[in-house]
């Protein structure tokens, strides 16, 4: 983590952490308004993670029981509209 050591007296330091062991350190988030906005620096890393309950992997399409199939069924769909769309324009042209 990177968090600056000075900045400017318009910033406000909202966190302070440190380490076991180590001083508090400020400026891991540093919050300022800015203009009609604001701004907000951080140092920190931030992850997202999907429900740990749920499993994508696990879930099972709509209608067909699979991801697969209902991707068949969706590309046949596309096909056929293709084909009578053509037909379509060659009939009526």
């Amino acid at each position: 983590m990177y968090f600056p050591n000075i900045w400017d007296n318009n910033y406000d330091a909202l966190l302070e952490m440190n380490d076991t062991g180590e001083t508090p350190k400020d400026g891991s988030l540093l919050y300022t308004k800015y203009d009609k906005g604001i701004y907000i620096y951080t140092g920190l890393s931030f992850e997202v993670k999907d429900n740990p309950g749920s499993n994508s992997e696990d879930t099972k399409a709509p209608f067909t029981g699979s991801w697969n199939k209902l991707y068949g069924i969706v590309f046949s769909f596309l096909v056929v509209l293709i084909i009578l769309f053509y037909t379509f324009t060659k009939v009526f042209e």
